[in-house]
């Protein structure tokens, strides 16, 4: 697996050169923005779902949501962001639309699982660890020095693709209802299957809330309910008859329509736990990570 996944690192590296340096269409506008963002807030990375959009689909779809991680937020950077801001998460975090793309941006000790010292390590290249999903477990450069390459960081990202199973990379999450659509919507997006692990994950926790809320969540943060709680509940039935049949082998989930081609990424995900933390450590006493 280990050449599979050179090779995979090496595609990934090349899409995201193409990427960020692209001069047509709905993609021109952004490598000024790129280079101000890195200019402004020093180093800066591509974060989780733009990425695993790039390696699976390629430059065939622009990814809807763009997070970028940077090593500090300076005051330039802020005053440049300013301009765009849509909201600013209580930990520092903007969420900003620039010629028409959606981005989040954070700073890199803001990122919750390092504001929390769940990790020793709180570099870039610790970044992959702090992801729910496998599959959301990587960052890449945005603009490297002249001259030196592009550094992609990951964990267990790349195993994820070339299995096309997804799976649980960091269970520490006081929003487990949050976790279960991720995984939920990515896996059938995807058509990835859940690995046993995440399977566990999910019956373990829909037993403790109603579908309702699965929905209701949705309608909050997508604007609509990319899936019903007739599909939802076929899900989890389907994943609770396989699980209980072979509870060691991944498992599928049903076919079912999508609305629009829109996963959860890190930055979402980073947005919702920044701007619930008010409100969830009302009720919840262990530690915040992202």
């Amino acid at each position: 697996m280990g050449n599979e996944i050179d090779r995979l690192r090496s595609t990934l590296r090349k899409q995201v050169s193409k990427f960020v340096a692209s001069q047509t269409g709905i993609r021109q506008p952004l490598r000024p923005i790129f280079d101000k963002i890195r200019q402004k807030g020093r180093t800066a990375f591509l974060f989780g779902g733009a990425l695993r959009d790039l390696i699976i689909h390629g430059l065939k779809e622009n990814p809807r949501d763009l997070d970028i991680v940077v090593s500090k937020m300076t005051p330039e950077l802020e005053k440049y962001l300013s301009k765009y801001l849509e909201k600013r998460t209580r930990f520092g975090g903007f969420q900003v639309c620039i010629s028409r793309w959606d981005f989040d941006i954070w700073a890199l000790g803001d990122t919750w699982a390092f504001r929390e010292n769940h990790f020793s390590g709180k570099a870039f290249s610790d970044l992959p660890k702090t992801t729910f999903l496998d599959i959301q477990a990587v960052v890449a450069e945005l603009i490297p020095k002249p001259g030196a390459p592009r550094r992609i960081y990951s964990n267990g990202f790349f195993e994820a693709v070339l299995k096309r199973t997804i799976d649980i990379n960091f269970e520490d999450n006081p929003f487990p209802k949050l976790c279960v659509l991720t995984a939920l919507m990515t896996a059938r997006k995807l058509d990835f299957t859940v690995a046993p692990r995440l399977t566990k994950y999910i019956l373990h926790h829909v037993e403790r809330l109603e579908l309702e809320e699965l929905v209701d969540l949705q309608q909050r943060h997508y604007k609509r309910a990319l899936f019903d709680c007739d599909t939802l509940t076929q899900w989890i039935a389907s994943l609770k008859s396989q699980h209980r049949e072979a509870p060691k082998r991944p498992a599928n989930l049903p076919c079912a329509k999508i609305e629009q081609p829109w996963l959860p990424t890190a930055g979402f995900q980073y947005s919702f736990q920044a701007n619930a933390a008010s409100t969830v450590a009302d009720r919840v006493n262990s530690p915040v990570p992202s």
